[in-house]
């Protein structure tokens, strides 16, 4: 099982460095026992990243570019994430057990259990979104880091957002 990914093809872009992802070599083994995959974003090098393994009971890396992504949640079917100016809503379009056959190349079919999808985009401006959830009534709450509050979105405002009063006892 090997333990190095190969460098990524994802993004033609010939300024952005080569990558490279290292993991353990019990890695893979451990996401098929436990039936999962990892998804986390690094604004550092402008990616988000979903880790699984292949139908080789290999690691496969996807990668995609977001402007500065930072906050991720994922509930249901849906995945959120923060970036520099907005707030992504991605959506699995396959029901389960569903698969999904993308070509590679001529030769390979690759099976995707998932399908991920932009559904909804909320421009939020410059304010240093980190961390994003769903409260208790389904609405989306996170951290304003540049007004050091909480916030929320609203259609009731020109900005579209409404800071969340916190009580401290």
């Amino acid at each position: 099982m090997e333990n190095s990914l190969p460098y990524s093809d994802s993004i033609s872009s010939e300024n952005l460095p080569k990558l490279e992802i290292n993991c353990s070599p019990q890695l893979a083994c451990w996401l098929q026992t436990q039936g999962i995959s990892l998804a986390f974003s690094t604004y550092q090098t402008n990616r988000l990243f979903f880790i699984g393994c292949n139908d080789q009971g290999k690691i496969a890396a996807h990668e995609r570019l977001f402007d500065k992504p930072m906050g991720m949640y994922a509930v249901n079917n849906s995945i959120y994430v923060s970036t520099r100016y907005q707030i992504w809503r991605f959506e699995n379009l396959l029901a389960p057990g569903e698969i999904y056959q993308q070509s590679v190349d001529a030769k390979q079919l690759v099976a995707r259990h998932c399908l991920y999808i932009p559904h909804t985009a909320y421009t939020t401006g410059d304010l240093n979104v980190h961390d994003v959830v769903l409260d208790n009534a389904e609405n989306l709450v996170f951290v304003n880091t540049d007004f050091s509050c909480l916030a929320t979105l609203s259609n009731d405002y020109i900005c579209g957002l409404v800071e969340i009063a916190i009580a401290y006892f």
